[in-house]
Formats: C-alpha cells, structure tokens, sequence
C-alpha cells in the first residue's frame, strides 16, 4: 500500500475511474490520512463493500460516496470509536438488505443521510428517529415496506427534509402525535398510504413542500397559509375544491389530478396561473381551465347538497381554513 507524505484536510474526486485495474475498490490509502475531514468519491466507478475504517473514521465529517456500485453499506465496526460522520451521501448504488437495528449508535451525529435509489428492503427502523440532530433524510426509490415509524417525526424536531417517495410504505400517514413544526419538505409521494392526513400534519409553520401524489388517502386542511408546492394527485379524493383555498397566497406549483373531484375550480388570484394539467383525471371538475364549463349544472347547488349530505353523515372536521368532502369509503382506503 502506497503511504504518501501528506495529510489532507479534503479530498475530493468526483467523476474520476478509481482503481480500474484493481477492482475498483476505495483507495486503501486514505487510511493513512489522520486529517481528513471531507471526502468526496462520487461516481468513480467504486465496487465491494464499504471499508469500516472508512465509514468509522474518527475524523471524517462529509462523506460521499454516491453514484456507484458499491453493495455493503453498513460493515460491522472494528473498534468502539463512534463514527463523528455528520453527512453521509451513499445514495445511488447498489445496497440491499436491511437496516442496522442500531443506526443511532453507529452514527449518532447525523446531520444529512441520503441513502436514495438503492435496493433497500424492510421497514424503516426506529433507531432513525433517535438520531436528534438529523435535519435532511433521503430513503426514496427503494423497496422499503411497513408502516413509518411514528417517532421520526414525533422524536425529532430538527428534522426539516423528508422524502420517502418510491417505496412500498403503508399503513395511515400521519398520527396526531406527529411534530411537523421543523419541516419544510415532505415528500410522501407514490407509496401505499391509506386514510385521512391528520390535520396537525398541515399546521407547520414553515412547511412549504408537501408531496403525497400516488396514494390511497383522503384529506382535510388547516393552516397551509405558507405552503408553496402542493401535489395530491393520484388518490382517492372526492368533492369540490373549496373555494378557500384561493387564501394560500404563496401557492405557486398545485395539482389534484387523478382524483374523484367534481365542481367548479377556484379561478382567482394565483389560481389563474395552474393550466389543465393540474386538474386532468377528474372527469366532473368544470370551468377554467378545463374545456368543460359549469352551465350544466348549477355548482351552488352541488355545494349545498353535499354539504347537506356531509352533515348528515357526521364523520366530517370542519377546519378553521379550508376543507374537503370527504366520502366514507375513500375514507377508509377502499
């Protein structure tokens, strides 16, 4: 093993071919560098596992080690020294299996963790939620199952980047004891959630992405005056779009496309500016900036006896902002 003379602070070399006569494998003399607090080795073509001296480093801070083809993410540790990683970038590679039951010991000072686009299966383990200082989780395009842990919002009030999308995650989304006073971003979208969001989900104060398209899930508002982005597409959702909603003034990217939703659409403020994509797959939907105007049936009217219909069943939350109907059956998943 060469033993080079020097000590680096940073190594950084993204987009090189690492290795290639020797299988591709990390570079074993990085394990002489005592300094070493950044480490980039993005697609360079790395193969086999993880060294543990490597994802163990007492020094390390950044570590990225994305787009390659790498298969052992976790290696069993070869001292007790806790791994000092505060961002660990091991997204598109080639990972299978399960997490560790102890993830929270191993890397207890995760900051960032992007493990997306990898051939993850199981559930997502509680000990992530122990992790306190995690602000940005990745686990997207995996194979993941099970229901989310409930702590990892609840336990974690740092968290601010969620994104779970392209997993086979299900069960119902939310529970009330969920924190969401920290996130900005949660991405939820294509997955196998089932009933209503809970309500709390929607008061954070700083949320502006929320993501749930390609579920099974019925939805009430409340206290979206922040959010900026908001994708529902592909559920289950029925009723009329409240014209209330014209309230969330910050609203620039919206779509409930590939639902059940029938009525007029909102057609004021910045609602003027969402085209048909945004509302196509919702056959009963009628008025600008669909083809299909309203003077068939008189949507008042359609308002009012749902509305009535709605009452009678009893079932509905009538937040403080905006609401949608709601039937039973969507209600519960069928």
């Amino acid at each position: 093993m060469w033993v080079p003379t020097f000590q680096l602070e940073s190594l950084l070399l993204n987009n090189c071919i690492l290795n290639k006569g020797t299988g591709h494998g990390i570079p074993t003399f990085i394990s002489t560098q005592r300094s070493l607090n950044t480490l980039e080795l993005s697609h360079t073509s790395l193969k086999g596992t993880i060294p543990s001296w490597l994802l163990y480093n007492v020094t390390i801070d950044s570590l990225s080690l994305r787009g390659n083809f790498l298969d052992d993410p976790f290696p069993k540790p070869t001292h007790h020294n806790m791994s000092t990683l505060r961002g660990l970038d091991i997204s598109n590679n080639s990972f299978s299996g399960e997490f560790p039951p102890n993830i929270d010991t191993l890397f207890p000072n995760l900051f960032l963790f992007n493990m997306s686009t990898n051939e993850l299966q199981g559930a997502i383990p509680l000990s992530l939620s122990k992790l306190q200082k995690l602000e940005t989780l990745d686990l997207s395009q995996n194979k993941l199952f099970g229901e989310m842990p409930e702590g990892l919002i609840g336990n974690n009030t740092s968290l601010r980047y969620l994104k779970l999308s392209n997993n086979e995650l299900h069960g119902n989304i939310l529970s009330k004891n969920w924190n969401t006073s920290a996130l900005v971003v949660l991405l939820l979208d294509n997955n196998e959630f089932t009933g209503t969001i809970a309500s709390n989900m929607l008061r954070g104060p700083s949320l502006i992405v929320l993501d749930l398209r390609g579920n099974k899930l019925s939805v009430s508002f409340q206290s979206l005056e922040n959010i900026e982005s908001l994708d529902l597409s592909h559920n289950k959702l029925v009723g009329m779009i409240p014209p209330q909603m014209v309230q969330l003034h910050s609203l620039s990217t919206f779509s409930v496309a590939f639902n059940n939703l029938s009525g007029a659409i909102p057609h004021e403020k910045q609602f003027l500016i969402f085209d048909e994509s945004s509302y196509t797959g919702n056959d009963d939907l009628c008025g600008p900036p669909l083809h299909r105007n309203c003077t068939a049936n008189n949507p008042s009217q359609t308002r009012d006896n749902k509305e009535e219909e709605e009452d009678d069943s009893g079932i509905l939350d009538r937040p403080m902002f905006f609401y949608l109907l709601v039937a039973i059956s969507y209600a519960l998943g069928f």
